[in-house]
């Protein structure tokens, strides 16, 4: 990767100078234009070509479509989770508005063609406010000024700051006629998969990315937009891994585009050249590569991992899709300003309940509550990298890495991943040569080294599913070293539980109303209680009989004592209330680690 980026830095420079030079100003501005355009397309696309390093794991892209019965319902879903608060201590409307602002939430994104436009808020002594227009860029409009995704705003008479008490829009959507999706491996490149008068052509796969060509039948009415066609890739295990990017051109356009540059610039340099010329030549590509292209669409997308199956989700919409249009208007609601339980209970605004919306936490929607402890020398996934000595930066610390990501479980919900790999001291690990022999760190035993062989410090796990990481620089060992041995402790929550009470069944100290739940800890007493930031000892939640629900907002009272009140809003009308308690982990549960590192 970073040899293709040197190499295009260097073309690029190198062009910009041959244009500096040039004495045609016509030929000049036409060419660097060009240049330019070629130079940030072409390396948007090298993340298309890397390795395996970080891993990501994910939901599909589209997962929501699976938690309705029909686009119409997950539409119409939607629209009904759309809520609107005020705000009372807001630092973004401080020094804009004197803290009065409205925040706006939507219960999931909407994977179809639609678009909200929030009009106008109305306030509590009348007054209607007109809110900046957002689908054309706006983040102003008369004494009202959006920052982040607040809606600061000042009444009339500053010195009454009456709240929003109403929100006004419009909601348009166009349903799709159909949804197709395709499966598909390395195997398949080349291969055309067709469905209802749609080709897909694999036309490329490797170990990040794969590419696609997208065709209709001759006469066809479909139309297609970028967010119609959405990409999704799972690695060996079949975890989905999060998405990194995705190109709109067909690959080979860069090349092509490259080739006839240099072919111009060699000409330059050989006074060969005029602006009539180099014109008709770059029209006459276009023209070209355009009849190529013909009605075609192409998608080309990279993964943070190594994609063993691809995917694409297609929307297929018509010239005569149905429509769907409605009228907002949502209540603006306050949440409490006490602190206090017996004050704030009291100021707890009534939320009409909603259509569901389920939770999009990846933990929360995992296959598994935690792996086997035998399990984990298989499913905990190892990742290295080494950068060619070539390559390596004056400045990198360590060229090479070794980092371990630990699947998707429903634990991670109340195991940090910071807590989850035990990593023991740096003896413990062995390095060995290609012909078996033991290597150890130049500087072993010398306490006073500036820097060591390798280096296991936590604060070097960054990515969201990475447990652990180990740092390393061959070139300060006796041998260069090709494998390493060691055996590390995993935190694995065998005795992780899950405690369900019916909604008309709950303890004292719990009750729901409406899509309300309060809990009073001062009469309700978990099985276990938090008491670290990193790990959890309990986490609530609300399921009906297809799954779990996703909160619309939280808020904590002070009650009695120490204890607190914890009030809970969630979306959708569930049937129980779950507390997941993590248990006694189950330490150490050795992980024996046996890498290649050539």
């Amino acid at each position: 990767m970073q040899q293709l980026f040197e190499q295009q830095q260097a073309t690029y420079e190198s062009r910009q100078q041959a244009l500096a030079e040039l004495s045609d100003a016509k030929l000049r501005d036409l060419l660097l234009n060009e240049v330019r355009n070629a130079y940030f397309s072409t390396i948007n696309t090298f993340h298309l070509y890397g390795q395996p390093g970080d891993m990501e794991f994910s939901l599909p892209r589209v997962y929501r479509l699976s938690d309705y019965p029909d686009v119409a319902s997950m539409q119409q879903a939607f629209v009904n989770s759309i809520q609107a608060f005020n705000t009372h201590v807001n630092p973004l409307c401080t020094r804009r508005t004197g803290n009065q602002g409205m925040q706006i939430q939507q219960g999931f994104r909407l994977p179809i063609r639609h678009r909200v436009d929030y009009k106008s808020i109305e306030l509590a002594n009348g007054e209607v406010l007109t809110l900046p227009n957002t689908n054309r860029r706006e983040t102003e409009a008369e004494r009202v000024v959006l920052a982040g995704d607040t809606y600061c705003f000042l009444a009339q008479d500053e010195d009454a700051a009456p709240r929003a008490v109403r929100l006004q829009g419009e909601f348009k959507a166009l349903l799709p006629d159909d949804v197709i999706t395709f499966q598909f491996t390395a195997d398949d490149v080349g291969k055309t998969f067709e469905q209802d008068g749609v080709q897909v052509v694999l036309e490329a796969f490797s170990a990040t990315s794969f590419a696609l060509k997208i065709e209709t039948d001759e006469g066809s009415t479909i139309e297609w937009l970028d967010q119609d066609i959405v990409t999704d890739a799972q690695d060996s295990q079949g975890h989905y891994l999060a998405h990194v990017q995705s190109e709109r051109e067909p690959l080979y356009v860069y090349e092509r585009i490259n080739t006839l540059l240099d072919d111009l610039f060699q000409r330059i340099a050989n006074n060969d050249l005029d602006y009539d010329t180099a014109l008709a030549e770059l029209e006459a590509l276009d023209s070209e590569l355009a009849a190529t292209r013909g009605d075609a669409h192409f998608v080309a997308s990279s993964f943070n991992g190594p994609v063993a199956q691809g995917q694409v989700t297609l929307f297929v919409y018509h010239e005569d899709s149905h429509i769907v249009e409605q009228t907002l208007d949502i209540p603006v609601h306050n949440m409490p300003t006490a602190r206090r339980a017996d004050a704030g209970l009291a100021q707890l605004p009534e939320i009409e309940p909603t259509a569901p919306v389920y939770s999009g936490q990846l933990a929360v929607r995992a296959d598994r509550t935690e792996l086997e402890v035998d399990e984990l020398a298989d499913a905990v996934q190892v990742a290295r990298y080494l950068m060619p000595s070539d390559d390596t930066d004056a400045e990198l610390d360590y060229p090479g890495q070794v980092a371990w990501y630990y699947p998707p479980v429903q634990s991670d919900v109340l195991i940090d991943r910071r807590n989850r790999m035990w990593l023991p001291t740096m003896a413990f690990f062995e390095f060995f040569d290609a012909d078996g022999n033991l290597v150890r760190d130049r500087e072993h035993g010398n306490l006073h080294a500036e820097k060591i062989a390798f280096d296991l410090n936590p604060k070097s796990v960054q990515s969201i599913h990475m447990v652990g990481r180990l740092n390393y620089d061959p070139e300060r060992f006796t041998g260069v070293p090709v494998r390493m041995t060691a055996k590390v402790h995993m935190a694995v929550a065998g005795n992780m539980t899950k405690q369900a009470y019916a909604i008309d069944e709950l303890p004292a100290g719990m009750r729901f109303e409406g899509n309300r739940l309060i809990i009073d800890y001062s009469e309700f007493e978990p099985v276990e209680s938090n008491s670290s930031p990193n790990l959890r000892r309990n986490h609530v939640f609300a399921r009906d009989e297809q799954g779990y629900l996703a909160e619309m907002t939280f808020y904590s009272l002070q009650g009695p004592g120490q204890s607190s009140v914890d009030v809970y809003y969630f979306y959708g009308q569930p049937s129980n209330i779950e507390i997941w308690y993590l248990g006694e982990l189950e330490m150490p549960a050795t992980y024996p680690i046996d890498v290649r590192l050539d």
